[in-house]
């Protein structure tokens, strides 16, 4: 399997951001695609770093792509970066760009950890028509006692 980071410049973010790309060997046809999104002590290394994350996607046709989102609980900020909107919506077409990926709900899945569990579920429940699953392990849900337990955010 090939992995990668790939930077560029984000409009959504108005900033240059990173991703981490793991790709099978053989490419046999367009692949299904996987957001791995981390959580909020981690950044988009922590998957490859801190896991077995490449032994188990051997021999399988699957393109898993993991961006870094800060501390942004996969949110748009009111007068900041829409972080929603990058993972959602510009990070999906610029992949598609790049990478063999099949362009459908049913090949597109999300998964996270922690913040990233969150992120996955606001994924799959508010955008349908481009995620069929969604993986939560250990899902931050309690959003609002979260984030007044940190006044200094300003979301939504």
């Amino acid at each position: 399997m090939a992995t990668f980071k790939i930077s560029f410049f984000s409009d959504s973010l108005c900033m240059k951001s990173t991703i981490n790309v793991i790709l099978p060997d053989r490419i046999q046809s367009t692949l299904s695609t996987l957001l791995l999104l981390h959580g909020m002590g981690d950044d988009e290394n922590s998957w490859m770093d801190n896991t077995s994350l490449q032994r188990y996607l051997s021999n399988r046709q699957l393109a898993v792509i993991m961006p870094r989102v800060d501390l942004s609980y996969y949110a748009n900020i009111r007068f900041g970066e829409r972080y929603f909107d990058y993972v959602s919506d510009e990070l999906l077409q610029k992949a598609s760009g790049w990478l063999p990926l099949k362009n459908d709900a049913k090949h597109c899945f999300a998964a996270g950890i922690s913040m990233g569990a969150y992120g996955a579920l606001k994924l799959v429940l508010n955008e349908p028509e481009k995620f069929s699953r969604g993986y939560a392990l250990s899902a931050v849900t309690d959003l609002l006692d979260r984030w007044n337990q940190e006044p200094k955010r300003d979301a939504w």
